[in-house]
């Protein structure tokens, strides 16, 4: 037994060592595409007046590849710690703030009800922006998103911030076959996703004292389930 905790401390060692210089390689990366992107930006923007749709298509590539380099930032954050503040916080506040960070085209956003969430504000804002860009990304046409409260079966003595919430859409779904493993970083069903958003929306899930399940909606599409961890 002894030598098996002793080879389990090795092992832990050596996965803290690599996560360590994976980071070091992370922000050299996060460094060195900060310039080629602001560049893009600023001259989509000088383009803008003499070719609107490529300005505009410049400028959302160039802001998917910023995403992903902040969510892959993100999902290699080790301590698991939500590095700020947890606090009540208003849902529609929360889904709005999202919602702008989105290209959405023409996609539409439904908060059905009005409730509080507990967990840190940046986060679960970062948690709302990706569910909304993979719901845009993964449909050819536009959707309606429908961001719901959810409370589970026989806790209706339960406090309203003690209920969860549902993120729906009434898009094409998400395959069977996927399923299982749509959490995982790296996991994609094509149409230009890539791999990240949902593996960072299970790690802020995690952080924040929430579960993570995925579904169908009644409209057919994905729908996102979370729940309050039980202590």
């Amino acid at each position: 037994v002894k030598e098996y905790v002793k080879e389990v401390e090795r092992e832990n060692e050596k996965l803290r060592s690599e996560c360590g210089e994976m980071q070091k390689v992370l922000r050299g990366v996060r460094h060195d595409v900060k310039g080629p992107i602001q560049a893009i930006m600023a001259h989509a923007g000088e383009l803008s007046g003499m070719d609107a749709k490529h300005s505009e298509v410049i400028e959302q590539s160039a802001q998917q590849i910023q995403s992903i380099v902040d969510d892959t930032d993100l999902y290699c954050e080790n301590d698991h710690s939500t590095h700020g503040d947890v606090s009540e916080l208003h849902i529609r506040d929360v889904v709005e703030q999202a919602w702008e960070h989105v290209t959405t085209n023409e996609s539409e956003i439904v908060v059905a009800d009005s409730f509080t969430v507990t967990g840190n504000k940046e986060q679960m804002i970062r948690l709302f922006e990706n569910l909304f860009r993979n719901a845009v990304t993964h449909n050819d046409d536009p959707v309606t998103v429908t961001v719901q409260q959810h409370c589970v079966i026989g806790t209706t003595t339960r406090a309203e911030q003690q209920c969860g919430f549902t993120v729906s859409d009434d898009g094409c779904g998400v395959p069977d076959s996927v399923k299982e493993t749509v959490f995982e970083f790296g996991e994609t069903s094509g149409n230009g996703g890539s791999g990240v958003g949902l593996a960072v929306v299970k790690r802020i899930a995690d952080t924040n004292g929430w579960s993570v399940q995925v579904g169908d909606s009644d409209a057919g599409g994905a729908e996102f389930t979370f729940e309050p961890c039980q202590n």
